[in-house]
């Protein structure tokens, strides 16, 4: 999942800690960068990116300070484990088999 907001108020530490006192889950990884001087991202990976990172999700709605006020956004990232788009199947034409 991908959080945005103010990089003086938003750290991957503070948003564990939240997690941690609604939920238990594994982490995977995480990485956090600034996107400029007044957004910082932090990109947060779970075991289970659709029971975790929803319950993530909700749990940084309802409880973060400042997210009501629309100074942070919080949405699913891509899933590694998701298959890729699958390329569209070519059909073969075998209608030279019914010509005699």
């Amino acid at each position: 999942m991908m959080i945005t907001g103010p990089p003086k108020e938003l750290s991957f530490q503070a948003v564990e800690d939240l997690f941690k006192r609604f939920m238990k889950y594994d982490l995977v990884g995480h990485r956090e960068w600034k996107i400029n001087n007044d957004r910082k991202a932090i990109e947060i990976s779970f075991s289970s990116i659709r029971p975790h990172g929803g319950w993530a999700i909700r749990i940084f709605k309802e409880n973060w300070p400042g997210f009501v006020d629309g100074h942070f956004d919080i949405e699913f990232g891509k899933d590694p484990c998701e298959p890729k788009a699958a390329a569209p199947v070519r059909r073969l034409d075998l209608s030279w088999r019914s010509r005699g």
